[in-house]
């Protein structure tokens, strides 16, 4: 399991220098917000969403923002935005520190990445800023095993479906590969929730030990098909625990290689893997594509309701083990 490493911050300049490290990637027209606690200000909880375009829409996200922290239990925040547009980052920034009502505020700054300007320092020159990939918060989190990202659309692409005639030629298999597992469960009796999760954790660990690569094509479709009975999936959700980013990796990769609606259940899971492990913006991707691959998987749209409203990923864990507390058996 990858241990996530402390960051240790000592002015405005390196609070920017580490969002990049704390996000997975380097934000850009973003709101970034960090919770703090205690009296030396413990960096926790972080988020960011993007920077409005309208007027009317900068009070209304810095209203989501601040409930947010709350919701996080923040007693302090630090409200850092990012954005080329120097006079709506300005605005965004001290709507946020406005909204926060008895959370207080450390630090609230923006940026156009040369440099940046602060609600406690009335120079309109700022202060100049050296966004630097070779900063101490950049290189302990490459240490750590950590990948930074360039920008949000990169990290998007890791989750973009893969198609081609690969994908085509698995949705021909379907019918074949559904008469397998029946004739299977035919000539083994057997309950099918338990060899079903059986099978799809072997595909998983196949994937965790050698690679995507290593799983054939069929056993990728069987996996997905045995993934559209309930009481498998009910039997999946009590098995999976925060754990390091190679089980996201393994799952993410399943979602991209399922073909249609098959990759609903595996971006779910791995978006709600990247959730357990704090990383909103991976998870918010994952549920948004398990979405679009099957707009009536209902999970997906509660997992993502709880990421939105600011649901502690501690507190969700909790909440599914309950929810599936009775098919924990299977294990």
């Amino acid at each position: 399991m990858t241990t996530q490493p402390v960051y240790t911050a000592h002015d405005v300049a390196d609070l920017f220098n580490l969002l990049p490290a704390a996000l997975g990637f380097a934000p850009q027209e973003s709101i970034c917000a960090i919770a703090t606690s205690g009296p030396r200000h413990r960096l926790g909880f972080t988020m960011r969403v993007d920077l409005p375009d309208q007027d009317d829409h900068v009070r209304q996200v810095a209203r989501f923002v601040a409930g947010h922290l709350r919701g996080q239990g923040a007693d302090g925040a630090i409200v850092l935005v990012v954005s080329c547009r120097t006079a709506r980052a300005a605005e965004a920034a001290r709507a946020v520190e406005g909204a926060l009502g008895g959370i207080r505020p450390v630090v609230t700054a923006w940026t156009d990445s040369s440099r940046y300007w602060t609600t406690s320092d009335d120079d309109p020159a700022g202060t100049p800023l050296d966004l630097s990939p070779h900063h101490p918060a950049m290189l302990e989190a490459v240490l750590a095993g950590q990948e930074v990202l360039p920008d949000r659309a990169t990290l998007e692409d890791r989750w973009r479906p893969c198609d081609g005639p690969g994908a085509t030629w698995l949705l021909t298999q379907v019918v074949q590969v559904e008469r397998e597992l029946v004739e299977q469960s035919w000539r083994a009796p057997t309950d099918l929730a338990v060899a079903g999760l059986q099978e799809v954790q072997e595909v998983v660990g196949i994937v965790d030990r050698s690679g995507i690569d290593a799983v054939k094509a069929r056993s990728l479709l069987r996996l997905g098909i045995w993934l559209t009975l309930g009481a498998v999936r009910d039997g999946l959700w009590p098995t999976l625990e925060d754990c390091g980013p190679e089980r996201l990796v393994t799952w993410r990769e399943l979602a991209r290689r399922s073909p249609g609606v098959y990759a609903a259940v595996p971006y779910t899971v791995a978006g709600y893997l990247a959730y357990l492990r704090g990383d909103g913006a991976q998870a918010a991707i994952g549920f948004e594509r398990a979405r679009t691959a099957d707009p009536g998987y209902t999970m997906a749209a509660t997992l993502g309701d709880a990421l939105r409203v600011g649901t502690h990923p501690r507190q969700l864990r909790k909440i599914v083990r309950a929810a599936f507390s009775d098919a924990a058996s299977l294990r």
